[in-house]
């Protein structure tokens, strides 16, 4: 298991079985009402230029709400996992097995549902990123 605390926010990075689980937790202090100042949350580098700044994981679903960033060229390969998610485009435009996903533009994949994304060619892509349960993945390549 490895974790990563800044700002009051810990993340934990564990491997198991196959799996890769990405939680984050706020203390209970910070289960509140709050703004987040996103400019003055630090990325963290995920791996290939994948860069996240976790923002919400809620407590009692693991519901995470992050905001990520792919480089243009990179893609996730094809994967699934456990919970259902979505991702809301800021900036850019990301190729999916179902089409380019364009700026303003929201795109939800179910649980279970095999699935490939990155961003395209020609872009970074800068998407809200958003989970139904606690975060895992299962890479199919």
């Amino acid at each position: 298991m490895y974790g990563f605390s800044s700002f009051g926010l810990l993340i934990y990075l564990t491997y198991s079985a196959g799996w890769l689980y990405l939680y984050s937790f706020l203390p209970p202090k910070m289960q509140k009402p709050q703004i987040f100042h996103i400019d003055e949350i630090p990325w963290v580098d995920l791996g290939g230029g994948h860069l996240d700044k976790a923002m919400v994981t809620e407590p009692k679903t693991g519901m995470i709400v992050n905001v990520s960033r792919y480089p243009k060229g990179y893609t996730m390969g094809w994967h699934k996992h456990h919970c259902a998610h979505g991702m809301y485009i800021i900036e850019g435009s990301m190729q999916t097995n179902l089409g380019i996903v364009r700026q303003g533009e929201f795109v939800w994949f179910p649980a279970e549902v095999e699935m490939d994304h990155g961003a395209t060619a020609l872009e970074d892509c800068t998407f809200l990123f958003i989970t139904n349960a606690p975060f895992d993945i299962e890479h199919l390549e």
